[in-house]
């Protein structure tokens, strides 16, 4: 998948997870978040040429950016989604936790779609 497909994947899964409501289904939700950030990930590491086979090569992928854009916000801003993902298995963040970190990830998404819009290739 190229990564304005994977872009465009993101922005979909960010809209599926309006149809669940953190106070009926936390758990879809969380994970629906999650995609929408590991899918812009993978947008990234396409764009970049990187390895994005495994979990732990998204953390690669964006401590990597972090460190070439000094942007240091992005690998927090992914932990978070990481949060909503592991929540999908565990139940265990409360309904603002997960709205806080829903905030967190659509800025994420967001920034991801800029950077690779600014940076076809890094430095």
């Amino acid at each position: 998948m190229q990564a304005s497909a994977h872009l465009q994947v993101a922005q979909e899964f960010l809209a599926a997870s309006e149809s669940y409501s953190v106070s009926a289904a936390p758990l879809i939700r969380s994970e629906m978040l999650w995609c929408a950030a590991a899918h812009s990930v993978k947008a990234a590491a396409n764009q970049y040429g990187w390895t994005n086979n495994s979990h732990d090569d998204l953390f690669r992928v964006v401590q990597r950016l972090a460190r070439r854009l000094s942007e240091p916000r992005l690998t927090a801003e992914f932990q978070s989604a990481n949060g909503l993902h592991r929540n999908m298995y565990e139940g265990h963040l409360r309904a603002g936790r997960v709205i806080r970190s829903e905030a967190t990830v659509r800025r994420f998404v967001s920034r991801m779609a800029v950077i690779l819009r600014d940076h076809p290739q890094l430095p």
